[in-house]
């Protein structure tokens, strides 16, 4: 076959619900060695009894749609493998859904390069969308990257019933200037982990729910750069727990701890390592509101030079912690409400100005949105409980504040985008049809609901006209503001 040539796997033989693996080498057989070429995924539903291992190549693989379950992984334990002995060769991901039947093990997707030097060394990923929990398994990585030169990912989500993936993105090895947008994943331990000589990554556009760690970084020589714009981070433990990053730019987003489960304590940014300097951390929004254990929005235990400007700190027993030896840090212009410590300073040479903010409304209460473009408030009685809102001008948005709640199915009823929780779980037998309404009065643009059903009986739950759910069933709900509707996203048994 020609260098470069389109290839779709059903001129081997590949058909939906059946092993594909054999077929998809095949495929990659007729790309020659070093050479370049296309694999595509006409439709979705194929199974996959391996890892589809793409070795010395340049390869695309390419799907009809992120949002379809395209391949199945039931076998192995890593999913889409690149390998190389050399820097010259590169691997691209587009469109593509995939899960997997396995618990705990491999990566969604694995690329590596030998060589530390010279060469291309590229990844992209644009378009996937890793599916977990639910009865279908999940790896313990969703993207894992060793010694990537200039990777780009973008529009990845990880979703599903809750999980125990370890890392969505790994950064390991000599990896560079990796840039990431609208990333998103919900429910695992770690959203990006950074290791070895990683330096040189953005994050434009990443939500990361229901994590222990937001960001982990742990680099035993000081590298630039981490650069974060409009990220938003729901964690359990840390938001963010640097050590040794050189130059950290976060403007916009918010911090906010999550408390799913019982434990010790919440650090919004813990920043450590002897090389950490020159941070700016500018219009980031921390909230501590419904966490049971200690909380501290942002502790400073080593480094110099870290601003913090124009930042809203929420319900912390402390604000900001600067210790001992900490040299040349200073807060400007930041809020703080209802924080028994805004600022606790044992360092030398820090400039810290303090001002308390009263922003707490409810639902019913909330100001007019075309009169409060660009405010953030703390809302009382959200569904899932108090949290921050953002007003874009033209509606009220929640801000990483999704919620769980358990609902009655077979009562059904109106559903609402601020005052109902975003994961529902409905439960009990239920003894005719019953329908959920979804609200539209307070919806904005990209609400959605993640709704499981796990009562019993022979009846349907109708959510909206868009999904009868059954018997342990789930479904994703996702409105759209220009035509005013909620759409089907996504769904499957449990």
């Amino acid at each position: 076959m020609a260098d470069g040539a389109v290839l779709d796997i059903e001129w081997f033989g590949a058909a939906p619900g059946s092993d594909a693996l054999s077929a998809i080498n095949k495929a990659l057989a007729e790309i020659p060695a070093h050479g370049q070429g296309k694999i595509v995924f006409p439709r979705a539903g194929y199974l996959c009894s391996g890892p589809i291992n793409i070795g010395d190549k340049n390869v695309v693989v390419e799907g009809p749609g992120a949002r379809l379950e395209v391949i199945r992984f039931t076998g192995g334990t890593d999913g889409i493998v690149s390998t190389n002995t050399d820097n010259r060769h590169g691997l691209e991901v587009r469109n593509l859904g995939l899960s997997t039947t396995a618990s705990g093990t491999g990566a969604a997707i694995r690329a590596e390069w030998a060589g530390t030097s010279g060469g291309s060394a590229q990844f992209t990923a644009d378009g996937v969308q890793l599916r977990s929990g639910g009865g279908t398994g999940s790896w313990s990585k969703g993207i894992s990257l060793y010694n990537a030169r200039n990777p780009i990912i973008s529009n990845v989500h990880h979703s599903g019933v809750y999980t125990d993936a370890s890392t969505m993105f790994e950064f390991d090895g000599v990896t560079t200037d990796a840039a990431l947008s609208n990333v998103m994943s919900e429910h695992v331990t770690t959203f990006i982990s950074l290791l070895g000589a990683v330096e040189g990554i953005t994050v434009d556009g990443g939500r990361a729910i229901g994590c222990d760690y937001g960001i982990r970084a742990d680099i035993a020589v000081g590298k630039p750069f981490l650069g974060l714009t409009n990220f938003n981070v729901n964690a359990v433990l840390f938001g963010l727990r640097l050590k040794n990053i050189k130059q950290l730019r976060w403007a916009g987003g918010i911090c906010y701890a999550c408390n799913f489960h019982a434990m010790p304590g919440h650090v919004g940014i813990e920043v450590s390592g002897t090389d950490t300097q020159n941070w700016d951390i500018s219009g980031v929004y921390f909230q501590g509101v419904g966490y049971t254990g200690p909380r501290e929005a942002i502790v400073v235990l080593e480094g110099k030079e870290i601003v913090t400007r124009g930042c809203r700190f929420i319900d912390y027993d402390t604000g900001i912690r600067w210790a001992a030896g900490v040299k040349g840090c200073s807060s400007e212009n930041d809020k703080f409400t209802a924080c028994a410590t805004p600022i606790s300073d044992a360092a030398t040479n820090t400039d810290n100005a303090v001002e308390s903010l009263d922003l707490t409304f409810t639902v019913a209460g909330l100001p007019l949105a075309s009169s409060n473009s660009g405010r953030v408030v703390i809302c009382s009685n959200l569904g899932g409980g108090a949290g921050p809102l953002f007003c874009d001008g033209e509606d009220w948005k929640r801000m990483g504040v999704d919620g769980y709640a358990v609902k009655n199915a077979n009562v059904g009823g109106t559903i609402d985008p601020l005052s109902d929780a975003v994961h529902l779980k409905y439960i009990n037998t239920m003894t005719a049809d019953r329908a959920i309404v979804l609200g539209t009065t307070r919806a904005y643009d990209g609400a959605r609901f993640v709704i499981t059903r796990t009562g019993g009986g022979a009846f349907n739950l109708s959510v909206g006209s868009l999904k009868e759910l059954a018997s342990n069933t789930w479904c994703e709900v996702v409105y759209r503001k220009v035509t005013n509707d909620w759409y089907l996203a996504q769904y499957g048994p449990l």
